[in-house]
């Protein structure tokens, strides 16, 4: 039956090689022969992180020992990191939801490092805009976000101008009329912004009855309309501009056309 003994137990233990023999005792018995002779190494073990804590089992970590552990601990206000790194030992398992680790197999003094990270409030302000359901509340160090919102799309649209941002980087995206993108990266503190949605402009009527009458198009005015740009295979030929009732009937040659164009007649009904 063996007994066991933690090295972790032995008093003024310094890194280094050292030897261990045991000699049985009691009482009315003489001392009993050292036993075999065991040689292991101590190596140091430190630990250090960037906005928080290293918790260690023990200052030392020995030559064959299995599953030294210990924790990483956050600073208020941060989270844990999804890696750290470990010199001089092999890094067993680390979990980024509860920051405890274990290595074994050391071959040197052992530094275990980490770089928490900084978590920083998202706080928008919506102004005729609708955030996604999903968007991020929080952004840390070294992280991107995208965030979603949406409009109407009838009374109000996607703005084409981004909000400006405070406490990031922010970019805008319009994706259309109803839905707009904001990357966030690179935070410095709280972030905040505000998206207004803008209010739609009406749309004018589609121009009707366009027709051909020998080398002359013609259609039916359109209410409000103050210019018509006209298209060749889906080309623009250019545009002419109704200036006064007295037009109507009239034949208007096209502005700005190409020369292969220039002369080109229409009639406004």
């Amino acid at each position: 039956m063996s007994t066991p003994y933690n090295l972790h137990s032995l008093p003024n233990m310094t890194a280094g090689s050292h030897t261990l023999s045991v000699i049985a005792k009691k009482a009315g018995y003489e001392d009993s022969d050292p036993s075999n002779v065991l040689s292991f190494t101590a190596y140091a073990v430190t630990g250090s992180a960037t906005k928080g804590s290293i918790t260690l089992y023990d200052s030392f970590i020995f030559s064959d020992e299995e599953a030294f552990t210990g924790a990483v601990v956050p600073s208020s206000g941060c989270v844990l990191p999804a890696s750290i790194s470990v010199t001089n030992a092999t890094l067993v398992n680390y979990s980024s939801s509860t920051g405890i680790f274990s290595i074994e197999d050391p071959t040197g003094a052992v530094t275990i490092t980490a770089v928490c990270l900084q978590t920083y409030s998202i706080t928008p302000t919506l102004v005729n805009a609708t955030a996604a359901s999903g968007n991020a509340t929080v952004i840390h160090d070294n992280e991107t976000v995208t965030l979603t919102y949406t409009f109407d799309g009838t009374n109000y649209v996607c703005p084409a101008t981004g909000p400006t941002v405070t406490g990031a980087t922010g970019s805008w995206t319009k994706v259309s009329d109803t839905q707009g993108t904001l990357q966030l990266s690179n935070p410095t503190g709280a972030v905040s912004f505000t998206i207004s949605g803008e209010e739609a402009l009406p749309q004018l009527d589609t121009p009707a009855n366009l027709s051909v009458a020998d080398t002359t198009a013609s259609f039916d005015k359109v209410e409000n309309a103050e210019s018509y740009e006209f298209y060749v295979d889906d080309v623009s030929i250019g545009t002419y501009t109704v200036y006064d009732a007295s037009q109507v009937g009239t034949e208007l040659t096209i502005e700005n056309a190409p020369a292969s164009q220039s002369g080109n007649e229409v009639t406004i009904e």
